[in-house]
């Protein structure tokens, strides 16, 4: 499956810290698709390094990363000011494709599990609700899912 191409963008209101929460999780995902596809033949001019299919997934993660990395205030060179960067309690607004914006509620359910199976239930309820409240409002702008499955790492079949 290579990236589904996106018909509109959406906007969503979201507190910063609650963007960490997603960018944590986006963080998880990039981490795990970096370690991907590294099994091409040598030699392979064509699919030299890593293989393009979860290279591209790798960008794709990246530019959301920095979609919303971009919506918060320049970052302090001051170590001291960093304990309260960014203002968890600013609304910022984030505009992804609608496919981008699938593959944030995937990860973000992703490491939910996870932090579940490791114990921390109250990390992974917080975690589901944010997906939920991302959901919720792209839902009321007319947002419908286009897969059942976005993740790449789900499937592992590079096209």
């Amino acid at each position: 499956m290579s990236i589904p191409t996106s018909r509109s963008d959406y906007s969503v209101l979201l507190l910063a810290s609650d963007w960490l929460t997603v960018d944590a999780a986006l963080d998880s995902l990039a981490y795990s698709l970096r370690s991907e596809g590294w099994d091409v033949e040598e030699g392979d001019e064509e699919h030299e390094g890593q293989h393009p299919y979860w290279r591209s997934w790798l960008e794709f993660t990246e530019d959301i990363r920095r979609a919303g990395a971009d919506r918060l205030p320049e970052r302090p060179s001051d170590p001291q000011e960093l304990a309260t960067w960014p203002p968890l309690d600013l609304r910022i607004e984030i505009e992804l494709s609608e496919v981008q914006w699938q593959l944030v509620i995937s990860a973000l359910n992703d490491s939910a599990t996870v932090s579940s199976r490791l114990g921390n239930h109250d990390e992974a309820a917080d975690t589901r609700g944010v997906a939920r409240e991302i959901t919720t409002e792209l839902k009321g702008h007319g947002w419908q899912p286009l897969l059942d499955d976005i993740n790449p790492l789900h499937s592992r079949e590079a096209s």
